[in-house]
Parts: structure tokens; sequence; C-alpha cells
């Protein structure tokens, strides 16, 4: 199809599909390269969710979801988090990558600058240019751990600058922020009267500390809209089936971009989300465990290799190592693990320039198939700078 059928919004160039595990490839072909874990949907989910299908719960939804998923939603920030939210704080949405859209849509206008802390998401700039928003991207770097500066967020914001997103612990960097990070963008965002759009869906792989939001902090929930999904914690990335937590008047608008868009979420998604909450800490321990084991054992693999450079991860289930040492950057070593290795994995560029030197592996893939992966790995045939 010409591309002159496309609205002038999508004139960038399109990615490859890095994100796939679909395009044509060896057979034995490892995929490190999409955040989609391994292991099933707890059994303890399933069972409910489906017994509540064969009940009758095959139909439209609340708009803002079912009742009582919204009840659950509010207990757990209340009991996990101690901050006391309404109904009328939230909104369930068909997934958490959509609830940014609606977030985006619901908060940005045409014109509004929108800081990106990156390396980043990439769907983060479709998220805001969709809403006619612009994105302002505040590097972060791998020599310093790829900690915030709020130097950089200062030399970043303008008379436009209307939000922030941040997104912790980080995909793709693996770091997960401490509390006086979380404070530092906190009280930057009060200075400079910003919302902060919080995307909180790896709140069960913060490795260094219990999880806090930046909604939770003094003076913040009024000024923060929080993506929350059930994709990672709960294992349920195919249900699709997320939520937003905010202001009432944010909620009230988002419903209208919910209605014009989805009408409601899944109905049988949601009721898996239902009993994911009520049966949260039966399995949340043993799948954070599964891929704590991984990064760790991916950390040791990898800064073993002349050719790598790593940081430890402190959260989420990636590692975003440094090629540079190897003379290639992360698009050219992707290739080269492609074609020597039969092993795919995301050049660090598709996560912004900070990236440019950098690989991201997604280790939702079973310990005996990363060592098979980090065996072929250091096999490579070029010369260590």
């Amino acid at each position: 199809m010409s591309r002159r059928f496309l609205a002038r919004k999508y004139n960038h160039d399109f990615p490859p599909d890095a994100f796939s595990s679909s395009a044509p490839a060896p057979a034995d072909t490892i995929y490190l390269n999409i955040g989609d874990p391994d292991l099933l949907t707890p059994k303890v989910i399933l069972d409910a969710a489906f017994a509540d299908a064969y009940a009758g719960h095959t139909k439209y939804t609340d708009t803002r979801g079912y009742p009582e998923l919204r009840q659950e939603i509010l207990k757990f920030w209340q009991n996990r988090y101690n901050v006391p939210l309404r109904d009328e704080n939230i909104c369930v949405t068909a997934s958490g990558q959509f609830g940014m859209y609606v977030a985006c849509q619901t908060v940005i206008d045409p014109g509004d600058e929108v800081l990106i802390i990156e390396p980043y998401f990439l769907p983060y700039r479709s998220a805001v240019e969709m809403a006619g928003g612009v994105p302002v991207y505040v590097e972060t770097r791998f020599e310093e751990g790829f900690a915030i500066r709020t130097e950089r967020l200062e030399a970043a914001v303008t008379p436009k600058t209307k939000a922030l997103i941040l997104n912790n612990p980080n995909n793709p960097t693996g770091a997960a922020y401490s509390r006086e990070t979380l404070q530092d963008v906190a009280d930057f965002a009060v200075r400079h009267d910003l919302l902060v759009l919080a995307d909180d869906i790896y709140t069960s792989f913060d490795y260094t500390k219990p999880f806090i939001p930046i909604a939770s902090l003094p003076g913040m929930f009024e000024r923060t809209v929080t993506i929350n999904s059930g994709s990672k914690n709960f294992v349920m990335t195919g249900m699709r089936i997320g939520n937003l937590a905010a202001d009432e008047d944010i909620i009230k608008a988002a419903k209208i971009v919910v209605e014009a868009t989805t009408y409601s979420s899944p109905s049988i998604s949601q009721r898996a989300m239902l009993h994911a909450f009520r049966h949260f800490e039966e399995f949340e321990q043993e799948v954070a465990g599964v891929f704590r084991e991984r990064v760790d054992y991916a950390y040791r693999r990898l800064a073993a290799m002349p050719f790598i450079e790593v940081l430890p991860v402190q959260g989420t289930f990636y590692i975003f190592p440094c090629v540079r040492k190897s003379g290639l950057d992360g698009a050219a070593f992707s290739a080269l693990l492609a074609e020597q290795c039969h092993i795919k994995v995301i050049p660090g560029e598709f996560f912004g320039p900070s990236g440019r030197d950098h690989i991201r592996i997604s280790c939702t893939v079973s310990m005996d198939t990363l060592k098979e992966a980090f065996d072929r790995m250091e096999r490579l045939t070029f010369e260590a700078e």
C-alpha cells in the first residue's frame, strides 16, 4: 500500500520487526527479544476465570471495569502502599500499553511537551505523538547506572512541558529507582507543575527493595496517572488487561476515551485479573524468584565475556549490556548474534540514542535455554578491543 494513504502522524520510519518471534529465522533460533514470560498464567487464576466465563461473565461490563475488580484494585493500593483511594480513582483498560495510550489521549493537548526518560520503551513515543504531543528525551547513561539526573530534567523543561513519563523498574535498562530518586522526580514535578505518567507494570520485579509507586509520595497522587497491567506481575500477557489510577477528573476523561475505543475491557480478562489480585500473594514471590535467578545468571555470564560491559539488574527481567568493547554498536552486534549464533535480541538504539551501544536481552526463557544462548555468544568470532 502506498504511504500516501497514511496520516501524516506516521511519517517516521517503521522499525523492523525486532519484537516478533514469527519472522523467518533458523529453526534453532533462541528468542531473547520479546518480554513475554515463558511461565504459564497461575492455574488458580485460570480455573476461577473460566469458571466465571461458564457462569455467564462473557458480556459487556461497565466501561471502567467490573465494580468488584475495581474494589480489589483499591484494596491492593491500601494494603500494599497505604494509599486509600476511592472507586472514582480507577479505570480498567485493555492492557497496560493501551492504558498509556488512554492516559496520553486524556491529558495531552496538541503541542504539549512530554519528557521521556531515555532509554525508553518504544511505544511511549507513539502514544505521545498520537495525542498531538511532542516527546522530549532526557538522557541517562550506562556509566552512571542509568540514574535519573535532576539537572538534565531541568535542562529539558520548557513552558510547554506538560508531563513526564516514568517507568519503574525500567524497561530496557533494568534500573529500579530508589525512594530518594523518586522524591527528586516528585519535587521536580511539583516545582514545574507537571503530571507524571507512571508506568508501574514491573512492581513485583524490584529486586533492591519493596516497590514504591511515585504516586504514594506525599502530594503526588493528584498529579500522577499510574498505569498498571496484568501482563508481567500476573503472567497474563495475552489477556490484555490493565488499569489506571488517578485523580477523579482524569478518570472521568479517561472513561470517555475508553468508551470511544474499546467500550469496555475483555470480560474474561477482567475476571482473571480479579482472581489474580485475590491470590497474588500465593504466587508473587515464586514468579519473581524465577526471573531474579535468570537475570542474576545472565549478569554473571555476560560479565565474564571480555567484549561485554554489564550492570547488575535491579528490576524487571531485562538486561541491557554495553557491547562497545566488541568494536560494534548494538545494531551490528545484534546482526552478528543472529548470523553466527542464531540468537535474536533487540538493538539498544530502538530505545533511544542512549542505547546505541547496547542490546536488550529478555530473560523470558528457561535457564537451560539461557545457558545455551550464552554458550553460543561466548563463541562469537571477532577481535575484542
